[in-house]
């Protein structure tokens, strides 16, 4: 997306499907403009792009700003839940990430309990993280239920939550590309979520 050109760093970005080669991401991995481009957007993207090449620093008043226009944003592509989240954690933790967004979740009942179940894998990377003073945050989850799902229940992580105008909760289910926002006594941070522009 333009508003992300100035600050995507393709060297930072890594594939690690299973199946498929493990290279370095460029614009070209972004082939569709989905979730990730939109939580990219909020982060870090950047009014000040050139409609050529060349990026230059001359504000075209077109997009949006995010809350830090001078962060590199990387991405690792993965595809599943466990082990392949934790092999993408790993792969951002060498590569020198210093805050990692998990935007995905278990989406079942329980609650986490300990990391001696089947997300064993994935709580050696968070702890991997924390060991490295990486930030880790995570989505508290899109069912707009009274439970953070995992990994945002760990307590490595920081759990994030949306808000509607008027301060609730997230809780109205608008389709797709509106879902929601968990909630509960994990959660750190909340901030507005539904109709945000990115």
């Amino acid at each position: 997306h333009p508003d992300l050109r100035k600050n995507f760093r393709s060297r930072f970005s890594k594939n690690v499907t299973p199946g498929q080669l493990a290279t370095d991401l460029d614009d070209n991995h972004f082939v569709t403009r989905g979730h990730g481009t939109h939580v990219s957007g909020i982060i870090g993207a950047t009014p000040e792009y050139g409609e050529s090449t060349s990026l230059s620093l001359t504000n075209t008043n077109s997009g949006v700003a995010g809350g830090c226009w001078g962060c590199s944003v990387a991405m690792m592509k993965f595809d599943g839940f466990l082990d392949n989240s934790a092999t993408a954690m790993t792969a951002a933790i060498d590569r020198g990430m210093q805050v990692i967004n998990l935007s995905f979740g278990d989406g079942v009942a329980q609650d986490f309990v300990s990391c001696a179940t089947t997300y064993q894998t994935l709580c050696s990377a968070i702890s991997a993280a924390a060991n490295r003073d990486v930030v880790v945050v995570g989505a508290s989850g899109n069912q707009h239920v009274a439970r953070v799902q995992f990994p945002a229940q760990h307590p490595d992580v920081i759990a994030v939550g949306g808000l509607e105008v008027g301060g609730v909760f997230w809780t109205t289910h608008t389709g797709y590309a509106e879902p929601g926002s968990n909630w509960g006594s994990q959660q750190a941070v909340v901030a507005p979520a539904r109709d945000v522009l990115s």
